[in-house]
């Protein structure tokens, strides 16, 4: 009994998922510029360059940088 109340997703979070990612889901609307993504990545690589001595290169494909002295 309590390993399948462990092992087992509760019945109302069951329901909750399929609500949560049933529904529409996109990326597109956050990376094309004036998303969201899109201007934090910019605002992020213009800030970490503004630092005297440190440069970055920016991302293209993921939100990830690598900042150099």
């Amino acid at each position: 009994m309590l390993a399948s109340m462990r092992l087992c997703a509760n019945v109302p979070a069951q329901h909750a998922i399929q609500t949560a990612l049933g529904g529409y889901q996109s990326i597109s609307e956050f990376i094309v510029p004036g998303g969201r993504l899109y201007e934090q990545r910019n605002r992020a690589w213009e800030l970490i360059n503004e630092i005297p001595g440190v440069s970055c290169v920016k991302p293209r494909g993921a939100l990830y940088m690598f900042p150099e002295n």
